[in-house]
């Protein structure tokens, strides 16, 4: 009895295994491509592998690899994490005909709550992706068929890997002293938390603490003066502490970095907030030497000139900053909590923030 039991359990297990399959062939069967189809007109793509439970992926038209979209909220945040920076006024302008360079990217409007669009390849239709359901039906509407050796000719994306394309994330910029005011104390030593405004804004596609970025530096510093007993250099360790309870956001690490290439890296999945030796970077615009202990926001890598792009709070022409790869990499320094403490232990280490 238990055998038989057993292999009615076996059987309706395996009908239930073919009868997904078969939804998934019917959805997908008219789309399945070849191995010679397999080019750049997958980029931007929605994949599902008809052979493997119809699971979906995401080719990434910026490096070619591809993201497993997992659940519906799983490919909802993905997507969102993958997009491309747009102004409100570019976005109408285009959406009725946009540029062929959009194909298949997520369009994120950056004035606009962060608002999400799918631009579909075949038709450069736009698709909003305000929720997890929307990501589905674009999974489920949208989704081209293909095969398990066919897939397996498409890398899959790894956060180590370095590509040799640009980075270049769209971040807000503030400076440190948004009106000027460099004779008070707080925006004097305001790096830390003009950063961290900057990144969380960015990763929470959350502009309304930047609307007034002075008033939210004054309430930081404050805070730091709380919780810590000082606000005018603040630690890697302790810049991390305040994002995750002042912000509420802790989607953040701490890495020590050993090269370059790892920094590079990083960018691959967020923005880096990095200290430094300011009167290393060399900036024209600092009042010479320049801060011994500074903060600021790495948001991009330009390859073939070997320039990161940052947003310098140090300067109310900081947006955009660009520093030789080499110049930044060389400055990075932790400093500890404090006022112009000594530094026994100026490590490399620097903060990644994920959407």
């Amino acid at each position: 009895m238990k055998m038989m039991k057993y292999l009615v359990v076996e059987l309706l297990n395996k009908i239930m295994k073919l009868k997904l399959l078969i939804f998934v062939l019917l959805l997908s069967t008219p789309y399945i491509i070849n191995a010679q189809s397999i080019n750049e007109k997958l980029f931007g793509k929605i994949l599902l592998s008809v052979e493997e439970n119809g699971e979906a992926w995401y080719v990434n038209p910026e490096n070619s690899r591809r993201y497993y979209l997992g659940r519906p909220s799983d490919a909802f945040e993905i997507m969102r994490e993958l997009s491309l920076g747009i102004s409100n006024e570019d976005f109408d302008k285009y959406s009725n005909t946009p540029p062929e360079r959009f194909s298949g990217r997520i369009l994120l409007k950056v004035e606009d709550s962060g608002k999400a669009y799918y631009v579909n390849p075949d038709d450069l239709v736009f698709h909003f992706l305000g929720r997890p359901s929307d990501a589905f039906w674009v999974m489920r509407n949208l989704g081209l068929g293909i095969t398990k050796n066919d897939l397996d000719n498409i890398q899959i994306y790894s956060p180590t890997e370095v590509f040799n394309k640009n980075i270049q994330h769209i971040v807000a910029f503030t400076s440190q002293a948004p009106d000027a005011d460099w004779g008070s104390s707080v925006f004097q030593d305001g790096c830390e938390e003009a950063s961290a405004l900057m990144a969380v804004s960015w990763a929470l596609d959350d502009l309304s603490q930047m609307q007034n970025p002075k008033n939210t530096i004054v309430k930081i510093s404050a805070w730091e003066s709380e919780r810590f007993g000082e606000f005018r250099d603040i630690s890697v360790e302790d810049t991390t502490t305040m994002i995750k309870e002042y912000f509420s956001y802790d989607k953040i690490e701490i890495h020590d970095l050993k090269n370059v290439e790892e920094l590079i890296a990083l960018l691959q999945e967020g923005v880096v907030i990095m200290p430094a030796n300011g009167q290393l970077l060399g900036n024209v615009y600092f009042t010479p030497p320049g801060p011994i202990n500074h903060m600021l926001l790495v948001t991009g890598y330009n390859q073939e000139e070997g320039i990161f792009t940052t947003n310098d709070p140090g300067t109310k022409r900081g947006k955009g900053y660009r520093y030789k790869k080499n110049v930044l990499f060389n400055s990075i320094r932790d400093y500890p909590t404090g006022y112009h403490l000594p530094n026994q232990d100026p490590s490399k280490k620097v903060i990644l923030v994920k959407k």
